[in-house]
């Protein structure tokens, strides 16, 4: 747990840094979404359970958005101070239980500091080995779970070292093929923003 939960800190004060060198106002790659709303979710990922339901029910967002304006009414440089001090945990992702990589908490701050970084043209997480496996991990159950409804085989090809993991099984197969950090934001946001290949084939490559 303690390697896990020093990757989160590390995600989570790379995503503050840059939210406050960028400011409030930039833009990210969450559609109508500006860098102080990216703050906001993170804040009521953390501590505010009404607006949970809202994040994944169209019928809720409503009150969702009104719960995150909230987070970030005493202004933005207080809502990043308070988001740096808390832990770093969300209460609302259960799969990383207590002893756990806490993978799911790690890919949420990753995917948001690149939410800022790639628009704004700037540098933004970098991977050494340790967060790269952990990021291949996480990268792995994200585009398992996204591609869940598309009745396509899905293969996962990691291009920093000689790895391969088919995430999904059926009679085509889409390859996807990248850095562990690209293959997550491709998981997440798609190709236009990804540094990643994707091909199509008939058979799963061995690794």
């Amino acid at each position: 747990m303690v390697a896990g939960l020093a990757r989160v800190v590390a995600a989570r004060d790379r995503f503050v840094e840059l939210a406050r060198d960028l400011g409030p106002d930039a833009p990210t790659l969450c559609a109508g979404w500006v860098v102080r709303d990216l703050v906001a979710h993170l804040l009521v990922l953390q501590r505010d359970p009404l607006a949970w339901p809202g994040v994944g029910v169209p019928a809720l967002a409503g009150l969702t958005e009104r719960r995150m304006a909230a987070q970030v009414a005493s202004g933005f440089d207080a809502a990043l101070d308070t988001l740096a001090a808390r832990s770093p945990r969300f209460p609302v992702m259960p799969d990383d239980l207590p002893g756990g990589p806490m993978l799911h908490h790690l890919g949420e701050y990753v995917v948001h500091t690149e939410d800022m970084a790639r628009p704004n043209h700037v540098p933004g997480t970098a991977a050494d080995a340790d967060l790269a496996d952990a990021l291949w991990a996480r990268a792995q159950r994200v585009a398992a779970y996204f591609g869940r409804t598309r009745r396509r085989g899905l293969v996962l090809v990691r291009t920093d070292v000689a790895a391969s993991a088919a995430v999904l099984l059926g009679p085509e197969t889409t390859v996807v093929s990248g850095a562990p950090l690209e293959l997550l934001v491709w998981a997440y946001r798609g190709p236009a923003v990804a540094g990643v290949g994707v091909t199509d084939a008939a058979a799963i490559p061995s690794p």
